[in-house]
């Protein structure tokens, strides 16, 4: 309240010029700080929108890992029936191999928007490297794609 009391007498001892000096100046100062906030709150959010999109980059990355272990598990269930046609009907391996095909492809695209990423780079190795039929269908690649995955969960989350 002293403080008030001794602003206010501050004041009517200035003229108007004085006055709009000092309104001035307060102006630029708040104006100056609002800039700063401004700024500041820009960066964190592009920060966190990065951080956003990086973590919804390992989500898709994972839904379509998952999506591919489940691919690979339908055609090693019609492996057994493989060259076997129904009357009239498709053969069930071919088909089932073109969809694991098919989410090798989407798993890869999602792989690579986030190209800089060393697990990223590592998962394509893999790929890469077992591409032949005869390669993903060991369970020594199912143990170390499923490690893969594993990675990819923990990125993933939060």
């Amino acid at each position: 309240m002293k403080v008030l009391q001794h602003v206010s007498k501050w004041v009517s001892t200035m003229s108007n010029e004085e006055r709009i000096l000092w309104l001035t100046v307060a102006t630029v100062v708040l104006a100056a700080v609002a800039v700063l906030v401004g700024i500041g709150t820009l960066k964190y959010m592009r920060n966190r929108d990065s951080q956003v999109d990086t973590r919804t980059g390992w989500i898709e990355i994972h839904k379509a890992m998952v999506n591919l272990r489940v691919q690979r598990t339908f055609v090693m269930l019609a492996r057994g029936s493989m060259g076997a046609y129904s009357s009239g009907g498709p053969n069930q391996f071919e088909e089932r191999r073109r969809d694991y095909i098919l989410a090798k492809a989407q798993l890869r695209a999602q792989l690579e928007r986030l190209n800089d990423d060393p697990l990223a780079l590592d998962l394509v190795r893999f790929l890469n490297e077992n591409q032949e039929m005869e390669q993903w269908q060991t369970d020594e690649y199912e143990n170390k794609f499923d490690a893969f995955a594993h990675q990819v969960a923990l990125k993933s989350r939060p």
